[in-house]
């Protein structure tokens, strides 16, 4: 039988599995940061507004085509994992689902979202037909490479998601330049990766008999009382960080929105590092808790203070630099947008950190607290952004975004330490707090002073530098990272022997 992913050296598995998924997010969410250089040269920033717009349909739409049911199956997944037959009908169950469910839903939303669309963008039905179904296909597909996560089969879900990213970029490329499709070529760029993806994994569903004619009311009836649950915290999601570009088109501020995404794409590259190290943490903390919890929340308490860490060095790297960055990878046009940047950077530093809690909080099944603190951080978004974009515009936005997702995760954390605690001390946090406050504040003003290009990066990276040395000398920042080195170094001793 197989070792469960929570045994062995914690620290060994996040070197294995670890950079597969962050080559992985680089070649997939990675690339549209690097072909910015393209997009920004043949898109307008009023079109990459009514992209953007475009995009945060699609990534809402989840919520009601599939009910947030994957969380269900991924959480379920690990109690039917010893028994073929039980994984056989949890798959088959949430698949048929799924796909009467959807289909119900893509029907209501392609009869009444062009209504909307039509008023806020001025687009056709077509555009936003192909998104509901892209949205649709991608939700039928997601189970299996969940299976594929869920055994830490980083390398194989990593090659598959760059083979479907450049299948998709390829497509999207030629309709750009060679068919000149300005937006429109990224929608049916996505889409086509759908329909592939979902041929292919449907394929290995069916192949490893996960998917045969079977559906169980009880086991759907149990996914949904977990799931549905969950929905205000992915819907307050949304709202945090794609809603504001649909408020800004509203008051017409297509071409801030459009402003707004790029800035988002560039912190995007920090959420590629988030989610290639969270994608291994979750399910070692899952069966770790479900096997040892005292050993898995010490291992939580170690993984919190290294993320925030390494999280924080790599904001700085990109908020420092951000405007050179932008000068180097867009059209003149959208310069202005590295001023958002260092605001949006940090929601991806929280997010990873309320990960860790919305893990121990789904482990006591006590789902209505994470649903809670989404609606506190939809409505406040949602407050701040009608309140202040018409006033201040995108950069009202960035603020709104960051607020919002500060209090959702003061509250997870809060309620997380509530019902089963983690020994967390908070003084190496204060100091990180400190040094990347201090270093943004530095790096504001520098920006502002007129000097020689090559003269202000030198100065830049030297703080950088001052900066990275300050946080690796917090005394639980180098215990951690001396532990995690002990351990990988025995791990390897132990198999030589």
């Amino acid at each position: 039988m197989n070792e469960a992913v929570h045994k062995g050296s914690h620290a060994k598995k996040y070197l294995i599995n670890a950079p597969w998924y962050l080559l992985s997010s680089i070649v997939t969410k990675g690339a549209h940061f690097f072909l910015l250089p393209i997009y920004t040269r043949y898109i307008l920033p009023e079109d990459y507004g009514i992209l953007s717009n475009l995009e945060s349909f699609g990534r809402v739409l989840p919520i009601f085509l599939s009910l947030y049911l994957d969380a269900a199956f991924g959480r379920f997944y690990f109690k039917e994992k010893e028994s073929p037959e039980r994984i056989r009908t949890l798959f088959s169950t949430h698949f048929w689902f799924l796909i009467m469910w959807g289909s119900i839903i893509s029907l209501v939303f392609i009869i009444f979202s062009p209504y909307l669309f039509k008023y806020l963008l001025g687009i056709s039905i077509l555009p936003i037909v192909i998104v509901i179904i892209t949205s649709l296909l991608s939700q039928l597909s997601v189970m299996v490479s969940m299976i594929w996560r869920a055994r830490l089969l980083a390398m194989r879900i990593s090659l598959f998601q760059i083979f479907m990213s450049a299948f998709g970029i390829a497509i999207s490329l030629y309709l750009l330049i060679a068919q000149d499709m300005n937006w429109q070529s990224r929608v049916i760029g996505t889409a086509s990766v759908s329909i592939l993806e979902f041929i292919i994994l449907t394929f290995v569903a069916i192949k490893n008999k996960w998917l045969v004619f079977s559906f169980n009311s009880k086991i759907i009836a149990r996914s949904l009382i977990f799931s549905i649950p969950l929905i205000p915290n992915i819907a307050a999601g949304w709202i945090s960080g794609f809603s504001d570009r649909i408020i800004m088109a509203y008051y017409g501020k297509l071409g801030e929105a459009g402003l707004y995404s790029i800035a988002a794409s560039f912190t995007m590259l920090l959420y590629i590092f988030n989610d290639a190290i969270t994608q291994v943490q979750a399910p070692v903390a899952i069966s770790g808790l479900t096997d040892d919890k005292k050993q898995a929340k010490k291992s939580m308490e170690s993984f919190l203070i290294l993320f925030t860490g390494v999280m924080s060095v790599l904001y700085l790297c990109l908020a420092l630099f951000s405007k050179e960055f932008l000068s180097l990878f867009t059209d003149i046009k959208y310069h202005e947008a590295y001023k958002l940047i260092a605001i949006l950077g940090p929601i991806y530093i929280f997010s990873g950190i309320y990960r860790v809690f919305t893990v121990m909080i789904g482990f006591h099944g006590i789902m209505w607290v994470i649903s809670g603190a989404a609606i506190i951080q939809a409505i406040l978004n949602i407050i701040l952004n009608l309140t202040f974009i018409p006033i201040f515009g995108m950069y009202a936005a960035a603020y709104s975004t960051l607020l919002s997702m500060f209090a959702y995760t003061c509250f997870i954390v809060w309620r997380s330490q509530s019902k089963d605690p983690i020994n967390i001390n908070y003084k190496p946090y204060l100091y990180l707090f400190l040094i990347v406050l201090i270093t943004i504040t530095i790096n504001y003003n520098l920006n502002l002073i007129i000097i020689i290009q090559w003269r202000l990066t030198i100065i830049k990276f030297v703080i950088l530098l001052t900066s990275i040395f300050a946080i690796f000398t917090i005394p639980d920042f180098k215990v951690i990272i001396n532990k995690s080195i002990n351990s990988l170094f025995k791990e390897k001793s132990i198999a030589k022997n």
